[in-house]
């Protein structure tokens, strides 16, 4: 990550890059040896890996989860959240969870499917 910090500052002042007039915002101007940049790696580096597909439903024998959103072989528990979904999108997950969220309360009202309005 240290490295990787280096890099994006190189690659910052360099060619059709600098032409911009970019300023480092973070971890500033600084914080230039190694270890100062570790310490703030170490406090402010965040995955944006957006988690999906660890209790994934499906009809397969692999799936943790039927399309009812049942957990197979627990009685009485339903996974709603971002983990059903089989695989992730290219995209954030924030909508998909508010759908299987929305899809979760229609099953426990017991309705069959999408509500019409």
């Amino acid at each position: 990550m240290v490295e990787g910090v280096k890099v994006a500052r190189r690659l910052s002042r360099s060619g059709g890059l600098s032409a911009w007039h970019s300023r480092e915002l973070m971890p500033g101007p600084f914080i230039r040896d190694d270890a100062a940049i570790a310490r703030w790696v170490s406090k402010n580096a965040i995955t944006t890996y957006h988690f999906a597909g660890t209790c994934r439903m499906g009809d397969d024998a692999l799936a943790a989860c039927d399309s009812r959103l049942g957990l197979r072989g627990v009685t009485g528990v339903r996974v709603a959240d971002a983990s059903v979904v089989p695989t992730t999108p290219a995209s954030a997950m924030s909508a998909p969870s508010m759908l299987v969220g929305w899809r979760a309360a229609d099953l426990l009202r017991g309705e069959p499917g999408p509500r019409r309005r």
